[in-house]
């Protein structure tokens, strides 16, 4: 007898309770509240890394352009851009371009990066762009290089950027002295 006794029939109706609802959503945004912070500071890791691959890169066209002419190339102005604090996004660099062209001195050292960068680059040396060396030209300050007294010829390489774009860029250098790559002691380090 099905009808004498309803309260034992079977709730045949499928689904989710709103309470059960609410406390999915809530544990939804307690991990999103805990993984995005750590997640973003994992992708501006990842992207800082590239200033230490590019100066390597720099490092070894210099060495490699110091085999070749007996010299360190002429000083080459920060690019992409011009400004350190204008790196804000990503800009990408491009030796055929004609309306941001790479600077001759870039073209020089054969050195390109593949696509975008987060950084801006630059080189220091006491070499002119008729190869002549400035021997009054004093070396930059000690970051993380320990200057040789006797080193004649000598460069530093300097990436600079602002990934999180709180105007406050960070900088890194390696340097014909040393093979590491180093910020400044205090730095911002993405």
């Amino acid at each position: 007898m099905p009808g004498r006794y309803p309260y034992l029939r079977k709730n045949t109706k499928k689904g989710f309770t709103l309470i059960e609802l609410m406390i999915t959503v809530a544990i939804i945004g307690v991990l999103a509240a805990v993984a995005i912070p750590v997640l973003s500071g994992y992708i501006q890791r990842s992207k800082a890394s590239e200033a230490f691959t590019v100066l390597q890169g720099i490092r070894d066209k210099e060495e490699a352009y110091f085999g070749d002419y007996r010299r360190y190339t002429a000083p080459i102005p920060f690019y992409p851009g011009g400004n350190c604090n204008d790196t804000c996004a990503a800009t990408s660099w491009n030796i055929a371009r004609t309306w941001n062209p790479v600077p001759d001195a870039w073209k020089e050292l054969g050195f390109n990066p593949d696509g975008p960068t987060y950084y801006m680059y630059s080189v220091t040396s006491p070499y002119n762009a008729a190869g002549v060396f400035n021997s009054g030209m004093a070396r930059p300050a000690n970051v993380g290089t320990s200057w040789p007294v006797a080193m004649k010829p000598w460069f530093m390489a300097e990436a600079c950027g602002d990934l999180d774009c709180d105007g406050q860029p960070a900088h890194y250098y390696i340097s014909s002295a040393n093979k590491n790559v180093f910020a400044q002691e205090g730095d911002e380090t993405y």
